[in-house]
């Protein structure tokens, strides 16, 4: 009994002590941050646009009746009258709004609980804003609306100010220091809003384009960048900017002002000219046009006296302000020409300007603005093979670039080789002769179609002669006609040249006419032949595959022979086999050995089903398979291009994406050649003939007599009307989903048909198969438009055209 009332009086002993050992735990306070938006360098001494402000309380923590005061420093002023619009509680002085509060709906993801979703229509029944002193003003939470349903994270408040008097003489950080009462759910804390910057009044420059040029640079301008370091920087006065050139150059035109930030700047021509549109706007006015120095009055725009001048004063909320350069930080860049003025005492290489300013602290003193030279170089192709379309290591003819003199290409500068978008690098070539060489330097962009050479070192005496030979290249199936190489760079070697003729590998041909039949029949159609274009055209070791389209199938495998020429098949592995859910819509030809004689294939007792799904449309057989297009060989691609498992390289460069390209070189393109072996005469169940009319200039077209209703109007221009793609190619069938969109060129496909257009050419692809229009592509007040004709016939669409009505009848 004594052991049992020891014990409880030992637990009520301990538990006292650890009663007394807990502390006391309050309630936490909020977390409250301040956080500007941006922090501008100002004047003093005027009324300037601070950084704006972002008030942000943690979730429920804010309750109706929280204040939080927020001052600036001192003999700052701010406005006195509060002002409600709406979603804005302002405060103003005078006209001029000076304080601008707001509730953003969210920020940085999240959701704000004194504006859910976009809830609040009038801000006064959240918050209201009072003056407390000139520098000083008080938030006040009226009420925490209903968050309708919406998960909120935090209050938020935005503070924008618009136009604050700066105090005269002050320097330094703009600090605005917030203060809360101990029961608020805000608390104190500060934030940079503003800075003045004292010392020198710096103005940097910079050239951002150095043309090469042997008269003038019309044809590439001098671009010349000129930055303030803070604002009021440039001076105003006659001189306030002076770039002199050597007296054998002079300035002729200056091109444009581009205005890069801060106040807005415009060439004046004299101090009559008319007003800005923004008064804030600083005028230049040049003198010095046709001399070698050039000098730039900056003006400011006197509204009282009418004129462009020096400097003026006017009064902002009772102060009067001096007025004599920009507000703010700004920064623009001239666009400026020159010309050699005397040919026989210019010296060849870097024009030199030298750069001075009346008051302001320019830097640096010279800057190298063009080159001169009556420095040239050429380039041209060396005799240009036949390759063909599909290769995947087509060898293409010898790039030759060609000195005029010595130290025509520059050191450091460029040598930009581009493909078709049909072709893509497959391996390079470098080359040094008299001093000068070429460097491989990697392909701009992710395609291969680009390949980049740098001058890494410049001929000394005599003219250099650069080859680039056994240059080789991947190209898409399907394509002929001249491979052109668009050369650019910054080197100044420039031109088109033709370094390839491109021819298909084989052809397939019908020996006979094609036959009509009707869907859910088996149809017996002519022999079909493979004809190789030139000896070894068809590749060994691969496959030959004749392809049918969606719905229709092989009846049983034909008979494969070849009937010219030494080409060897395995006829004995010849099989049929499905692809695209198609049951033995292919038959596989199996090559055993490369001709040494332009072949021929025979492919008879050719056997074909339509299924009811078929429409009525031209049944193409397509020659396709990796015998005659190795680069849609995935084995293929691994073996001549090196890759680490981002990218395939050429070179040891990174050149195209793995991801993108590890099957084919060119997705969406595997036919080589096609031929129309039969005509599906009855439509499927359901296809129904269709009559749409287009009237020009009538946003309204019909479709079976139904009328609908399109954004944009079909027009005429050259004799062929245009209409939006996305309307002309649902009118002639084609589902929405395959109306592609992507980089210039517009895709259709509709059954077995890929139409593809680019804006601005008039060539029209056809299953990769150029078709030249007589007009082109184009964009109108942002819409595509298409030359209606070729879309509809390209689809398989009749047109008519009515001139007297001006409309357009497709008949589907």
């Amino acid at each position: 009994m004594r052991k049992s009332r020891k014990l409880i009086a030992i637990l009520a002993t301990l538990a006292l002590l650890a009663t007394l050992l807990v502390p006391m735990v309050g309630p936490a306070a909020a977390s409250t941050s301040y956080r500007a938006l941006n922090v501008p360098s100002v004047l003093d001494g005027t009324n300037q646009t601070l950084g704006s402000v972002i008030i942000e309380v943690d979730g429920g923590s804010l309750k109706a009746g929280d204040i939080v005061n927020l001052k600036l420093p001192s003999d700052f002023e701010i406005g006195t009258t509060g002002s409600v619009s709406g979603k804005v509680y302002s405060l103003m002085s005078g006209t001029t709004e000076t304080v601008r509060v707001t509730l953003p709906s969210s920020m940085s993801g999240k959701v704000n609980e004194l504006n859910p979703n976009d809830r609040v229509a009038d801000i006064s029944t959240v918050l209201a804003v009072y003056s407390v002193s000139k520098e000083e003003f008080k938030i006040k939470i009226n009420s925490i609306p209903d968050p309708g349903g919406a998960v909120t994270d935090a209050a938020i408040i935005k503070i924008d100010f618009p136009s604050v008097y700066v105090d005269s003489g002050f320097e330094g950080d703009i600090t605005l220091t917030a203060s809360a009462p101990s029961g608020s759910g805000f608390m104190g804390g500060s934030v940079v809003i503003g800075r003045v910057v004292t010392g020198d009044k710096k103005v940097e420059l910079a050239v951002t384009n150095v043309p090469s040029f042997s008269d003038n640079t019309s044809d590439d301008p001098i671009k010349i960048r000129v930055v303030e370091k803070k604002p009021g920087a440039l001076d105003t006065g006659a001189e306030s900017l002076k770039f002199k050139l050597p007296s054998e150059f002079n300035w002729t035109e200056v091109k444009d002002i581009v205005n890069l930030w801060g106040n807005p700047v415009k060439q004046i021509s004299s101090v009559n000219d008319a007003a800005p549109a923004d008064p804030n706007t600083i005028g230049l006015l040049f003198d010095g046009i046709n001399d070698d120095e050039l000098k730039i009055a900056i003006k400011v725009y006197d509204p009282n006296k009418h004129l462009w001048v020096d400097k003026y004063v006017k009064n902002v909320n009772g102060k009067d302000v001096t007025v004599d350069g920009t507000t703010v930080e700004t920064a623009f860049e001239l666009v400026l020409n020159i010309q050699v003025e005397d040919e026989a005492d210019a010296k060849a290489g870097d024009v030199v300007v030298s750069t001075s300013g009346s008051k302001s602290d320019i830097s640096p003193t010279e800057l190298v603005v063009a080159n001169y030279g009556q420095y040239e170089a050429t380039v041209k192709a060396g005799d240009a093979p036949t390759i063909y379309a599909g290769q995947i290591d087509a060898q293409i003819g010898d790039v030759i670039i060609k000195e005029s003199i010595a130290g025509s290409l520059v050191k450091d500068r460029t040598i930009l080789l581009t493909l078709p978008e049909w072709a893509k690098w497959r391996k390079i070539d470098t080359d040094s002769d008299n001093g000068a060489s070429l460097e491989f330097a990697g392909f701009p962009g992710t395609d291969g179609r680009t390949a980049k050479w740098t001058v890494k070192s410049e001929s000394t005496s005599d003219p250099a002669e650069l080859k680039l030979e056994k240059m080789e290249v991947a190209l898409r199936p399907g394509v002929t006609g001249d491979l052109t190489i668009d050369v650019a760079g910054t080197a100044g070697v420039k031109g088109t040249i033709t370094v390839a003729k491109v021819e298909q590998p084989a052809t397939i041909e019908l020996d006979g006419a094609p036959v009509d039949m009707k869907i859910g029949t088996t149809a017996e159609i002519g022999d079909v032949l493979i004809k190789e274009t030139n000896p070894g055209s068809i590749d060994d070791d691969k496959n030959l595959v004749l392809d049918l389209p969606e719905g229709v199938r092989f009846v049983g495998t034909p008979k494969v022979e070849v009937v010219e020429g030494d080409i060897a098949l395995l006829t004995g592995d010849v099989r049929t086999e499905s692809d695209s859910g198609t049951d033995d819509n292919r038959v596989i030809i199996p090559v055993d050995n490369k001709s040494s004689k332009a072949s021929t294939i025979r492919v008879s007792g050719i056997k074909i089903a339509a299924d009811r799904t078929v429409p009525e449309s031209e049944i193409l057989m397509k020659l396709k398979g990796s015998a005659v297009a190795a680069s849609i060989d995935e084995n293929e691609i691994r073996d001549k291009y090196s890759n680490d498992g981002t990218y395939f390289e050429v070179d040891g460069k990174d050149a195209f994406l793995v991801s993108t390209y590890q099957s084919t070189l060119f997705p969406g393109y595997s036919t080589t050649a096609a031929v129309t072996v039969a005509k599906v005469v009855t439509p499927a169940p359901g296809e129904q003939k269709a009559t749409v009319v287009f009237k020009v200039g009538d946003t309204k077209f019909t479709v079976n007599g139904a009328e609908q209703t399109m954004d944009v109007a079909p027009y005429v221009k050259n004799g062929r009307t245009y209409v939006p793609v996305r309307y002309s190619a649902q009118a002639v069938g084609v589902a929405p989903e395959n109306i592609l969109f992507s980089g210039g060129k517009v895709t259709l496909i509709k059954g077995d048909k890929v139409v593809q257009f680019t804006i601005g050419s008039n060539v029209m692809l056809i299953n990769g198969v150029a078709v030249t229009m007589d007009v082109k592509a184009e964009v109108t007040n942002g819409r595509t438009m298409l030359p209606f004709r070729y879309v509809a016939q390209a689809l398989g669409a009749q047109v008519n055209w009515d001139p007297t009505a001006q409309t357009v009848t497709m008949t589907l």
